[in-house]
């Protein structure tokens, strides 16, 4: 499979997640929807990002018009799709502040038990961050034990091929000394 592929399938793979995500939104307690919304923004920053290198790959390559035009086609069908949920997600932001009354702080207990209420969104806000940048760890790991394999493998092969090459010319050179003899 060659890289334009692969890129638009981990979009369109991203895109499903979002849509996943975007529905259970909807479904959620106010509560949760503070975590699914910080996941959503996570997904809606990595998909501007890949939509991003999706162009810049798209300029970089050499190929006729006619698959040029296709890729655009499909890069701009994927950027309306990313610019719907992102419209659909700020609405949702919009649609949260509206609802979000702030109460009327007299005292200094109900100024203290709503400080409480702010540390603990941030709180979870934080623990969200938290839990996807393990998940990004845990993806630079996986990267890295598999280059370091393909990095093995590679290192195995030009070996044998440099043994063989040697043994080639060892061959070679035997060859032309019993003929010139």
């Amino acid at each position: 499979m060659s890289e334009f592929p692969k890129k638009t399938e981990k979009i369109k793979s991203l895109l499903r997640a979002l849509e996943s995500d975007s529905r259970e939104y909807d479904r959620s307690s106010e509560l949760f929807q503070k975590k699914v919304k910080a996941r959503i923004t996570k997904k809606l920053a990595e998909l501007a990002i890949e939509l991003d290198s999706l162009n810049a790959f798209l300029n970089s390559t050499t190929i006729n018009q006619t698959e040029l035009e296709k890729r655009k086609v499909t890069i701009n069908e994927l950027q309306k799709e990313y610019e719907k949920y992102d419209l659909k997600f700020n609405d949702h932001i919009v649609k949260i502040k509206s609802e979000e009354k702030p109460p009327a702080k007299t005292s200094p207990f109900e100024m203290q038990i709503q400080l409480k209420k702010d540390q603990d969104i941030m709180i979870d806000e934080l623990y969200v961050s938290s839990e996807n940048l393990h998940m990004y760890c845990d993806n630079i790991g996986e990267e890295l034990d598999v280059h370091n394999n393909l990095l093995t493998n590679f290192e195995k092969m030009v070996d044998k091929n440099a043994n063989s090459m040697e043994r080639t010319k060892a061959k070679l050179e035997a060859y032309i000394q019993q003929t010139s003899n």
